[in-house]
């Protein structure tokens, strides 16, 4: 059997290896897993400051396979295979399979992709939606019917409540039809387009509503997301476009020594071919174009007092970059084309299987090198605690210990402090001390100055439920 021809197979066992070695190795859910366990213990139309589409299917997951590390893990897999595989659809639109397949590989040099997409959660569901949406937005140009149409509609409405960034990604989408060949205005002139726009508003309308409803909390989170330190006007300017800068370098670099590597016998072949702007005349016309609507809107964003940027803001918007670089590295190396591809595959799959000891080994290796953060805690020794202590009903400092302590005790209400109004009349709880790891502080503790000085191994419970009305 050809590799080319079982590539999608090769994908599905990786993220499924993935999957398993992360429910095994790495025995506490991550910041981000924690919120969302948490937070799947309701329905709710809105939860805080992400949309809630990750929430509503995680519960999904929680309820098919329990609440268990692998209900997390598959999920995220999932959502990971979705993004190599359409990324090599997208590419073969264009590519031969052997190029098609060194497109989505590379990947595996995107470190925000392949390393902390496995400790994130909106960021990979939002990228997985992009791809996807950008997938059916390419064969929706080529072939017109109202099935893609539909597609289109669906996809944007569960991208809309992914995460923020989709819109970005939506109005570059937008703007690149409008401007870009004649079969994308066709695809935008054309009435069926109409049907997308209504199918995706009824989607989103539900989240739409809650967003009015809450939207001064939301509005004020965003900003302080967008210029956290509160500098002035001409300081966020300048800090905006370094941070933009450094993370584009960031997030692309590895990939770009990649493809300088392979293209550095075919130098002069280069040069003629950014000479001749061969790039606006090529078969990525659009996703180029596209590419560039993205970083614009983000350039516009910095006059906006946006200060600071991250990765992760970028994977679902250049994450297509890999595609058009290989697919100018395919041209560049012609004749030489099987060889070449064939020679960056065995190198990209050897990353990969890096990357794959890495992820599933990186916990012992901070155990190794006594690297103790939150996630080194022990929740199975203060679970077996607050059960000796009786403490059926209790609120904790954050969503990371209610997580935590939620997959360890699934049939109770997990509630954290800020999720109840207290009022100091009411408090008065005992301090209980409890040898190290573990102790339970009360309210009025975790309020003084004191919560300065405490340490990283503690926690933070308040008991006596009855009590707080």
């Amino acid at each position: 059997m050809k590799f080319k021809d079982n590539f999608p197979l090769f994908l599905l066992l990786y993220f499924l290896i993935s999957a398993i070695t992360r429910s095994i190795f790495f025995p506490n859910l991550t910041i981000d897993e924690a919120e969302q366990v948490y937070l799947s213990q309701w329905w709710k139309l809105g939860h805080g400051q992400q949309p809630p589409l990750y929430t509503w299917i995680q519960r999904i997951f929680l309820e098919l396979f329990g609440f268990n590390l692998f209900s997390i893990a598959i999920f995220r897999s999932l959502l990971l295979f979705i993004t190599y595989i359409f990324i090599y659809k997208i590419a073969r639109i264009q590519l031969s399979k052997n190029w098609a397949i060194v497109s989505s590989l590379s990947l595996f040099l995107t470190l925000q992709v392949s390393i902390e997409s496995f400790r994130q959660t909106h960021t990979v569901l939002v990228t997985a939606v992009s791809v996807l949406t950008i997938y059916i937005w390419q064969v929706g140009i080529l072939k017109k019917s109202i099935w893609n149409y539909v597609l289109f509609g669906v996809v944007c409405g569960l991208g809309f409540i992914s995460k923020y960034n989709f819109v970005l990604v939506f109005i570059s989408i937008i703007i690149t039809s409008f401007i870009s060949t004649k079969k994308s205005k066709e695809w935008i002139y054309s009435y069926k387009f109409l049907l997308s726009t209504i199918i995706g508003l009824l989607i989103y309308l539900p989240y739409g509503i809650w967003i009015i409803n809450n939207f001064d909390t939301i509005y004020t989170n965003f900003k302080t997301e967008l210029n956290p330190e509160k500098i002035n006007y001409f300081n966020a300017i300048g800090n905006g476009v370094k941070s933009l800068i450094f993370n584009i370098v960031s997030f692309i670099g590895l990939f770009l020594i990649f493809l300088i590597y392979f293209s550095f016998k075919h130098k002069e072949k280069l040069i003629s071919y950014l000479k001749q702007k061969a790039y606006f005349k090529s078969e990525f016309k659009t996703l180029s174009i596209f590419i560039g609507c993205n970083l614009f809107i983000l350039v516009i964003l910095i006059f906006f007092k946006t200060s600071v940027f991250y990765e992760r803001w970028l994977e679902p918007l250049f994450i297509f970059i890999p595609i058009i670089g290989i697919g100018y590295l395919s041209k560049l190396t012609f004749p030489n084309n099987t060889l070449i591809s064939s020679s960056a595959t065995k190198f990209l799959l050897g990353i990969s299987v890096l990357i794959l000891l890495y992820n599933s080994s990186r916990y012992q290796i901070e155990e190794k090198l006594s690297i103790h953060n939150r996630n080194h805690c022990d929740f199975k020794g203060l679970n077996s605690t607050i059960d000796s202590l009786k403490l059926n009903k209790y609120y904790t400092e954050d969503f990371f210990i209610a997580g935590n302590l939620k997959m360890l005790q699934p049939q109770k209400l997990i509630k954290t402090i800020d999720s109840i109004y207290l009022k100091d009349s009411v408090i008065n709880f005992t301090l209980i001390e409890i040898k190290k790891p573990y102790k339970i502080f009360n309210y009025d503790l975790i309020k003084s100055e004191n919560k300065k000085q405490l340490k990283l191994y503690d926690y933070f419970i308040i008991n006596s439920y009855n009590q707080i009305r």
